[in-house]
């Protein structure tokens, strides 16, 4: 079994890095948003409400405290010494190749990855908290 690895991915700059402390996560008829602040109050929504390839806003989700996921320190921080014009001041999330989610996702009797290779598992890893979507299209950011 491959071992996943981590891609940094800093779609916004708006939050401070490693002070994301409030968050929640709403589902609806819109979609999936995740409400993310850090400690000075920035805050971003990121949003996934487009119809994907399987005729649902995400291929599905996950929700983690933070503490289970230290497993997840090791490769941020790879990720982070690959990534070029990261600004390490600022949060980045992650995209996760040889992701252990998508391969899941893959053994269940519908769609798959090899129908739609362009599927990606999204990671955003807070203070208490790991949100984890899977998605054939990227979410809008919206800053609040």
């Amino acid at each position: 079994m491959d071992t996943p690895v981590l891609e940094a991915w800093q779609p916004v700059t708006n939050l401070e890095r490693n002070d994301v402390c409030q968050t929640r996560i709403e589902i609806n008829g819109k979609g999936l948003t995740i409400y993310l602040e850090d400690l000075k109050g920035n805050k971003v929504r990121v949003i996934y409400d487009q119809m994907s390839q399987i005729h649902d806003v995400v291929w599905t989700f996950r929700y983690t405290a933070e503490g289970p996921r230290n497993d997840l320190v090791k490769p941020m921080q790879e990720a982070d010494a690959r990534a070029i014009g990261l600004n390490k001041e600022k949060e980045c999330f992650y995209k996760v190749l040889n992701s252990d989610l998508i391969r899941w996702f893959d053994q269940l009797p519908w769609m798959s990855s090899k129908d739609f290779p362009d599927v990606e598992h999204h990671l955003y890893f807070t203070m208490n908290e790991v949100y984890e979507v899977v998605a054939d299209y990227e979410p809008r950011f919206v800053f609040e």
